[in-house]
């Protein structure tokens, strides 16, 4: 029997970070920290975009959260075995990092000891509380003016997104569908689009399979093509009626070209698990994966930090 199920599993999963404002964690090339304090930075500046209900992760890298750190103090212990110790004064900023406007800052001073000097700073990034009531009200205000940006800005993010997938470039409109978050107003009208959008592309991409299949066929119609063939078939995924429709059209040639196939039971298994909700889930997830790749493919950002 060829069983092509309509994959919902995922959809038992949250939604993760989608509808969550992305805020980028960001350190220049400038900045003099070693490879792995400046990583533990980035990871500590991901905690804190994450404890105040947003993202280190998006279609969106406009906003960023990035941090300078300037040593106040240091120097060796008078201890056996010798120490390093430092006392650092760390500037957490939230911003728009595109046009370098500055949101909100806050200022921590942490202290640290180890080994040697990027083992003594690593020690005070640890020491950095994400959840530090000034520095949380600090990015909170940062928050808010993205949140006000959003807003502002969203009936002409919708507008574009239209025209580009009038235009037929689907993978641009869904990734500036994705940087609308969920406390934005016309957030519900971007998963509507998006949901729409994607569903689209997921015909598209089941019915390039189908003509993979036929393709695979025609020119070998044997056991060995029609294996080919179902190997394609096995890929679809949400099948739309149309889908549905050219699937059972090849299926039936199959096996009624080939006697050995002729007994066999071919059949699009599609569980009558066509919830609403479930249907637009995994269609805005399918988007997803496109709004990721269109990401990837794009050009580094270029940050204009002035220096804040």
């Amino acid at each position: 029997m060829l069983c092509c199920s309509w994959f919902f599993g995922a959809l038992a999963q949250s939604v993760d970070k989608m509808g969550m404002i992305s805020l980028r964690p960001y350190l220049p090339q400038e900045s003099e920290l070693g490879t792995q304090a400046a990583a533990m930075m980035t990871t500590k500046l991901n905690l804190i975009a994450s404890a105040n209900g947003m993202s280190g992760e998006g279609a969106d890298n406009r906003f960023i959260i990035t941090a300078h750190l300037q040593e106040v103090k240091s120097g060796k212990t008078q201890t056996i075995p010798l120490k390093y110790a430092t006392r650092m004064m760390v500037g957490i900023f939230v911003g728009d990092g595109i046009n370098g406007t500055l949101f909100s800052q806050h200022a921590i001073e942490v202290n640290g000891i180890g080994n040697d000097k990027e083992d003594a700073i690593m020690s005070a990034i640890r020491k950095i509380n994400v959840y530090d009531p000034q520095l949380v009200k600090a990015v909170e205000r940062g928050k808010a003016r993205i949140v006000r940006y959003y807003d502002q800005m969203a009936p002409n993010l919708l507008r574009t997104a239209r025209s580009a997938a009038a235009a037929g470039h689907y993978d641009e409109a869904i990734n500036i569908l994705f940087t609308i978050p969920s406390v934005c107003k016309d957030y519900a009208t971007a998963q509507d689009l998006l949901a729409k959008y994607g569903e689209t592309l997921l015909e598209e991409q089941n019915m390039s399979l189908i003509r993979n299949a036929w393709a695979a066929w025609s020119a070998n119609p044997t056991k060995e093509g029609a294996e080919a063939a179902i190997g394609q078939l096995d890929k679809l995924s949400l099948p739309s009626p149309k889908v549905q429709s050219e699937y059972k059209k090849l299926t039936t040639e199959i096996s009624t070209r080939l006697k050995e196939l002729s007994d066999r039971r071919f059949r699009l298994d599609v569980k009558r698990q066509q919830d609403a909700h479930a249907l637009r889930l995994a269609t805005i997830r399918s988007a997803a994966s496109v709004a990721r790749a269109y990401a990837a493919s794009r050009p580094q950002v270029v940050y204009q930090l002035g220096w804040w």
